[in-house]
């Protein structure tokens, strides 16, 4: 089986780290500690479908929002042995009066309106079979021409969504294998920017 992804070591989220809001409407606090993860890869003793399932509900109760029927819609079109969903969080709209760079007062964090919009971030969630059971792969993709500089302002909520991955699992017996992952290097992988950007049209 192809390698498709590039491990990191991970770090804990930060305890400063703060949202409010989710999908479009999720802000972030100024001096918001930016540690966590940009995806994961696990390997679980459950169905793909289970294992989608589960994802996609761990990243459901981190602010993340599921998308439209596209991108299973394009897979299942190619033959991909992929299936997947795509998740929103974030928005250029607006930027509020402060960013996580530390600009502003500590007492703005009482104010949640002053904090800026979360970048707007394409988040995939995959699995396809295995002789185990599922691959399972979360990557996030903050907007390469909307970023400016703040890629990173996701990672406190995809660790999060990793963690309840390896707990959700683990209470099924079904947590074989797990790491965090800093690229997804295989471009037939939904969870590549190369694949969204082709399918999807992510800028």
């Amino acid at each position: 089986m192809r390698t498709i992804a590039r491990t990191v070591r991970s770090r804990a989220p930060g305890r400063s780290d703060v949202y409010t809001g989710r999908g479009k409407r999720t802000r972030i606090a100024p001096f918001t500690k930016l540690d966590g993860v940009d995806g994961a890869r696990l390997i679980v003793a459950v169905d793909p479908h289970t294992a989608l399932t589960v994802g996609v509900a761990a990243m459901s109760t981190n602010r993340f929002t599921p998308g439209t029927a596209e991108l299973q819609q394009k897979l299942t079109a190619s033959g991909s042995p992929w299936i997947g969903q795509d998740l929103r969080i974030g928005n250029s709209r607006s930027t509020g009066l402060f960013h996580t760079s530390g600009i502003g007062d500590p007492d703005d964090l009482l104010l949640p309106f002053t904090w800026s919009l979360v970048v707007p971030t394409l988040a995939i969630v995959c699995s396809r079979p295995t002789p185990a059971g599922a691959e399972l792969l979360m990557f996030a993709h903050p907007s390469p021409s909307r970023s400016f500089g703040r890629e990173h302002e996701v990672r406190p909520l995809m660790a999060k969504a990793y963690t309840r991955m390896q707990h959700d699992f683990s209470l099924r017996n079904a947590l074989l294998q797990h790491e965090p992952i800093a690229h997804v290097t295989d471009e037939t992988c939904p969870a590549s920017l190369a694949f969204i950007t082709r399918h999807l049209g992510w800028d």
